[in-house]
């Protein structure tokens, strides 16, 4: 029940939060600030992090984007909102359990300045409108993060998503 309750928070989120800058939203924006939010929240973690699109030894078990409608319904307008959300595994290292994961997860969107609520099933928003999403699972960490809308027009589906995103290190 509570795993209903945070998907239809979210959902609710990326409705009244993520649309409401759309008129300055594009693909090519969109694309790039998710990324940028995985590869920050990798880089912000107290551990050199991989996250990937398909949890190793489960080949069905891909993530990645996904495309979608702002309303939920595909009215066939080109000019209707639409967002990107796109998702990832964060792998759990070895000395550490999921639980000690999501809790930095937390910690790291937080410092970041971002609105997030919950420990387990965790929902945020960004100052920019892009939603964080982390569902707890007893033995695996995923994350998603979500775009404004812009319209469905400008949406460039074969655009290069990554399969994997690592810690970068700073020197």
């Amino acid at each position: 029940m509570q795993r209903i309750v945070v998907a239809l928070t979210a959902l609710g989120l990326l409705a009244v939060g993520g649309c409401a800058d759309e008129e300055h939203m594009n693909n090519q924006l969109a694309h790039d600030r998710i990324v940028e939010l995985i590869q920050s929240t990798a880089d912000a973690l107290p551990w050199s992090a991989t996250l990937m699109t398909t949890y190793p030894g489960y080949p069905h078990s891909t993530l990645g984007d996904a495309p979608g409608p702002c309303t939920g319904d595909d009215s066939g307008d080109p000019d209707q909102p639409y967002n990107w959300t796109f998702g990832m595994w964060l792998l759990v290292p070895g000395d550490m359990n999921p639980a000690q994961v999501r809790g930095a997860v937390v910690d790291a969107w937080r410092a970041d300045g971002h609105h997030v609520k919950g420990d387990y099933d965790v929902v945020g928003v960004t100052e920019d409108g892009f939603t964080l999403t982390m569902v707890g699972k007893p033995d695996d960490v995923s994350l998603r993060v979500g775009s404004p809308c812009f319209p469905e027009s400008a949406m460039d589906r074969g655009i290069g998503w990554p399969d994997k995103i690592v810690t970068q290190s700073v020197d």
